[in-house]
Parts: C-alpha cells; sequence; structure tokens
C-alpha cells in the first residue's frame, strides 16, 4: 500500500511539473516549481542540452541562450556563464546582448545542480561578429474578413511580401492540413519562389470570425493554442477567442509572436467591454510567466489607443469601444499592466500625427488594429504603415498593418524622422503663399522636403517657406518631408490645401442641424456654415435610438435636408450628421430628436421631443403593437 502511494505521488509530482511548464512555452524558472519527492542517494549529475545557439556558429546582435537539463532527481539551481562569468542564475533561457562584446570567440556554459549537490555543465563556443547583421524584415498584421470573404486579401499579401504574416478571422481553416489553407500556402509560396517558403499554424477555431494563423519565414520552434488565462485573483477565464503564441527564430533571438482578436463592439449591459478587458489582464499574466523574453503582439483588438482618443485629430466617430485594455498594455504604471515588460504601440510611435485608420467602414473608421512590440525591439523599428497597397485597400473591411524591423540597428541607421505636423501658412498675395510648420526633434535632422502637387520645390533647414510665382485661383497641395543625416526620408505630412484667391482649405465646419416631426415621418434640414472652402460631397445621416446613442450610419445624401419614413409613432429618433468635402469629415452636428406625429384621426396624443427627452424602449413598445407586427417592426428598425 506503501509503495503504490510512493509511485502516486511522484505521477502527481510529474503531472504538476508537466502542467505548470506547459504555461511558459517550455521556458521554465524553475525556482518557482514546487519541492518534488527526492530519491534517498543520487550521484549522477545533471545532463545538459544546449538548444541555442549551436556549437561554433557565428552570433551576433541580440542572441538566444536555451538550454534543457535532466536529472533523476530535482533539480534545484541553474546558471548560465559566459566567458566564466555567471550572468544568469535559475533560468535556462537567457537573452544576450553581444553589441559591447568583443569580436571573436567567446565560451557559454550552462550548470545544473540537483537536490544532492551534484553539479552537471555543458559548454560551446560562439563566434561573435561585430558586424553581424539579422537583416531587415517585415511583419504584417491582417483581419483577412472570414477567412477570406474578399480574395483580394491575398493579392494584398502579395504586394506586401511579408517575412511573417498574422491573419485573424482564419475560422475557416481548421488545421494546418486544411485544403484550402495548403492550397493558399502553396500559392504564397509559388508567387515568392526567390524567397524562403513560408510555414504556417493556425488554431483550431469555433466560427468563421474565430482563429488566427501564422506565415512565418523564419523557424517555428514551438506553437501554442492558448485557450485559458489567469487573472490577478487567480481565477481562470476562457478568452473571447483563443491566443496564438508562436516562438518564432529570427536570426539569434526566439520571439513570441502572440496574435489576439479581441471580442467585437459594445452594449448596454458593457459586457464585450469587459470580455476585453480582462482578456488583456490575462494575457500580459500570461507574457509575466514566459519571463524576460522578446515579444510582439498583434491583432485585431476591437480597441481605441488612449493617444488617439486623446487628440481629435485621431479619434475615431464613436467611442463606444473604450480605450481601456490599451491604456493598460501601454502604460507600466498601471498596477495591472505587464510586470516584465515595455509595451509601444509601433504605427503610433513611428507615426505620431497621422489617423492611421485599420477599420474601413464609410462612416466608423477608426484605428483598432495594432502592432505592439516589448523593450527588445524600441530601437529596432524602420516604419509602418496602413493600407498602403492597392489590394490593401478593398481586399478586407479591415486594412492591413505592417510594420519594417532592422535587427542591425547599432550597425546603420535605417529610421527615417517622423512626419512633419502642425502645417499652416499665409496668402501673401493672389500669387504667393507662406508655408510653416512645427520643428523636428530628432538629433539627427539634417533638412526638410517641400513637396507642391507632388513635386519638391525645396530643399532647406528652416521651418518656413515662401511659395511664388503661383496662378491666382488654382488649388495647390503642400507637403513636407524629413530627412535625417543618414539619408533616410520620413513619411509625408499631412497635406495642406491651399487656394490663394479663397486662403487655406479645410475640412467643413460643424452643420446646425433641425428636426420637424410630420405625420409617419420626420423631416431634418440643416445648414452648413463653413464648407471649408470646397464643394461639399455628401452627408453622412446617424440615427440613435437613446440620446447617449450609440449613433449609426443611417443614409448618406448630397442634399440638405432628408425625410425618414422608417419611423413609429411615439417612438423617439435621435439624429447627428456629418458633412464631407474632398478633404474630410467635419465635427457631428448638434444633436436633435423627435417622434413622429400619428396619422390624423388616430386616437391619442402626437408629441414631439428634445435632447431632455427620456428614451422609450421598444420593449415597452411592444405591449402596443399586435404580436404579428413586430417581426416586420424588427426587421425594419435593424436597418437603422
Amino acid at each position: 500500500m506503501k509503495h503504490n502511494t510512493r509511485l502516486f505521488l511522484v505521477f502527481l509530482t510529474i503531472l504538476s511539473l508537466a502542467i505548470s511548464g506547459a504555461s511558459v512555452v517550455g521556458f521554465i524558472d524553475f525556482s518557482k516549481q514546487s519541492t518534488p519527492i527526492l530519491q534517498q542517494s543520487d550521484t549522477t549529475a545533471p545532463t545538459i542540452t544546449f538548444l541555442n545557439p549551436s556549437a561554433d556558429e557565428t552570433v551576433g546582435d541580440i542572441v538566444t541562450i536555451y538550454f534543457n537539463a535532466t536529472d533523476d532527481s530535482a533539480i534545484t539551481e541553474y546558471q548560465i556563464l559566459i566567458d566564466n562569468v555567471v550572468v544568469a542564475e535559475n533560468v535556462t533561457i537567457y537573452q544576450w546582448d553581444t553589441y559591447n562584446v568583443t569580436s571573436g570567440q567567446h565560451t557559454i556554459e550552462a550548470q545544473a545542480t540537483d537536490a544532492f549537490g551534484n553539479v552537471g555543465s555543458a559548454s560551446i563556443t560562439v563566434t561573435v561578429d561585430s558586424n553581424y547583421e539579422s537583416g531587415v524584415w517585415k511583419l504584417l498584421n491582417y483581419n483577412i474578413w472570414e477567412t477570406g470573404r474578399n480574395p483580394l486579401w491575398k493579392e494584398a499579401v502579395k504586394e506586401e511580401n511579408p517575412d511573417i504574416f498574422v491573419a485573424v478571422e482564419t475560422g475557416g481553416w481548421t488545421s494546418e492540413n486544411d485544403p484550402e489553407l495548403v492550397e493558399i500556402l502553396n500559392e504564397f509560396n509559388t508567387y515568392f519562389s526567390d524567397e524562403t517558403p513560408y510555414d504556417v499554424r493556425v488554431t483550431k477555431p469555433v466560427s468563421v470570425t474565430d482563429g488566427q494563423a501564422i506565415f512565418s519565414r523564419f523557424p517555428i520552434v514551438e506553437f501554442n493554442q492558448i485557450s485559458t488565462l489567469t487573472l490577478d485573483d487567480g481565477t481562470k477565464i476562457k478568452p473571447a477567442h483563443d491566443f496564438l503564441d508562436a516562438v518564432v527564430e529570427i536570426g539569434s533571438m526566439y520571439v513570441h509572436v502572440v496574435v489576439t482578436h479581441y471580442r467585437c463592439c459594445s452594449d448596454s449591459s458593457g459586457a464585450p467591454q469587459r470580455q476585453r478587458l480582462a482578456d488583456t489582464i490575462g494575457i500580459l499574466n500570461y507574457f509575466d510567466e514566459l519571463g524576460d523574453v522578446p515579444i510582439i503582439y498583434a491583432g485585431d483588438f476591437n480597441s481605441f489607443s488612449p493617444v488617439d482618443t486623446n487628440n481629435p485629430d485621431l479619434a475615431p466617430n464613436d467611442l463606444a469601444l473604450g480605450d481601456e485594455p490599451i491604456s493598460i498594455l501601454l502604460n507600466s504604471s498601471d498596477p495591472r499592466a505587464s510586470q516584465k515588460h515595455q509595451f509601444i504601440d509601433v504605427y503610433r510611435e513611428l507615426n505620431p500625427y497621422n489617423p492611421g485608420y485599420t477599420y474601413i467602414d464609410p462612416f466608423y473608421q477608426s484605428r483598432i488594429d495594432y502592432i505592439f512590440v516589448n523593450q527588445y525591439f524600441f530601437d529596432a523599428l524602420i516604419n509602418s504603415t496602413t493600407g498602403e497597397t492597392p489590394s490593401g485597400k478593398v481586399g478586407s473591411d479591415h486594412l492591413p498593418v505592417n510594420a519594417w524591423f532592422n535587427m542591425d540597428w547599432r550597425s546603420y541607421d535605417l529610421r527615417p524622422p517622423v512626419s512633419p505636423h502642425g502645417l499652416n501658412g499665409t496668402v501673401l498675395n493672389s500669387t504667393a503663399f507662406q508655408l510653416t510648420w512645427n520643428e523636428n526633434t530628432e538629433n539627427d535632422l539634417a533638412y526638410y522636403l517641400v513637396y507642391r502637387n507632388d513635386t519638391v520645390v525645396a530643399n532647406q533647414t528652416q521651418t518656413v517657406f515662401n511659395d511664388t510665382g503661383l496662378t491666382p485661383d488654382l488649388i495647390y497641395r503642400y507637403e513636407i518631408t524629413a530627412v535625417d543625416t543618414s539619408g533616410n526620408e520620413g513619411v509625408k505630412s499631412n497635406p495642406l490645401m491651399v487656394n490663394t484667391s479663397r486662403g487655406i482649405l479645410t475640412k467643413p465646419g460643424a452643420p446646425i442641424l433641425s428636426i420637424t416631426p410630420d405625420e409617419g415621418k420626420l423631416v431634418l434640414n440643416w445648414t452648413i456654415p463653413d464648407t471649408g472652402g470646397l464643394p461639399i460631397e455628401k452627408v453622412y445621416i446617424l440615427r440613435g435610438g437613446r440620446e447617449t446613442g450609440p449613433f449609426k450610419l443611417y443614409a448618406t445624401t448630397t442634399g440638405s435636408s432628408f425625410v425618414d419614413s422608417s419611423v413609429y409613432p411615439e417612438i423617439t429618433y435621435y439624429y447627428k450628421i456629418v458633412a464631407v468635402n474632398f478633404l474630410g469629415k467635419s465635427p457631428e452636428s448638434n444633436l436633435v430628436s423627435a417622434a413622429p406625429l400619428k396619422p390624423a384621426g388616430e386616437p391619442g396624443e402626437n408629441t414631439t421631443t428634445d435632447e431632455g427627452t427620456s428614451f422609450v424602449s421598444f420593449s415597452s413598445v411592444y405591449f402596443i403593437i399586435p404580436l404579428a407586427m413586430i417581426p416586420i417592426l424588427a426587421r425594419r428598425y435593424r436597418k437603422a
């Protein structure tokens, strides 16, 4: 009986170690493991196997030192030594920065000590090359819309030519052997026949909007589907969509590429918002369990950045999705944030003044797809764009987001200055205009290029430019770029449109909206006091069921009035409008509301409302509508 009990306890111990080890994708800090049952005596030292780097390999930049150790009894201590100097303890993975290491041969030694004091060791020799170049590579993040509803998404990937491509909404692909996925993989590898072939991994999905995949030209060392997260209080939760975690070997680094798809939308219950928040806290705890490792975190976050929502030039039109998840991710002082990692938003870091929208609904365009990186990549960033290729603009309901990385950033500079901002100016006369902008702050700034209608008209260090010899009553578009001392030219600034006869052309000002109730309809009228000097191309009608929204894009018109006949008596409707000219959208108009009048002769009183009127819920209206009408009413209202 005692013998069976001991065997059972040993089994439980091994199972416990296996389970706890799985949560950190094989990179285990054994100092945190529970104490196992020990043998009574052991004279055999642990056996150590190096997994990375290989013996006699030439390395540079950041090198991932990674080894395994096995022993008949418990291992109680680990050490990693470089040239006989201890650089890490009680871990089996270490990121070695070779930038300040002399070129030539160096010895890496790993040691493991078991509970009986037996010390096992293994060593390898590598050659550090100070001119080592891991190279420049590109990552693409793309929500491909229900496993590629629009086949042009594949053309977008071909146009981008990424080294790593992470896809969201891949739910039609059930495994790496899925026939459609195999066909797509072969299509990509045939198209890029002169490149290293892609390997692919995919999470097992539950719907067409679920699932993520990674296509990588770099070796995929490990792959995990994360279906359970742990909150700060120890509670286990199921994320809205399982996460993808692929360990990719890039140069000498082992990088965790983690992909997510947060729950969509918002409602009055707040459930979607709470789910996104919980998933964020859970995945940050997972990152902390991984330890000090390089992480790239990308996907469709269905959340806004606090940087965007605090800037009216970047903010989306509807803030209902909220920005708390991204705030926690980026704010390391938040108690819910990662305790071991700092993250930055790659696109916003490199493009602080451009909106960079990734969701391309005609009105509710916003930036909800991101690439975040931790501290290992802060200085390796080169550039980031959204939807810059022809097919990328139309291949999905999202735009792809990309990022370029320079893994030898300390040897040569490929990162350009940010685009200049604050463009403004003054009409000097009918043939001359003075352009001004804010000064860039980069230490390596060399000069600015001034573009007029896509042609360079000036190369200068000053932030003022006088353009003369213009033609009266013509529209001119000005853009500025910054160039650094390494010759890297940044992205063009937001354009400034000028007509010397009419001044600076802008987006429209806020319209002034009014509403008049009528029998079975509501009549909207508006004026646009400031058209920005350009014709109004369209007006968006936004309608909602309560004062606080949400407001949906209901109709588009080119006129100055709109009649809404898809309304029901005694129900209050709320409206706002937005005007659009060539340069973009106006601020939202004032809010108006009313209930349509009943047809003459029907019993009851007609009522009109204003912004302060309480919302009449549809559940209460159903009591006075014949049951046979409910499906019809629901169908008609859903169109709003």
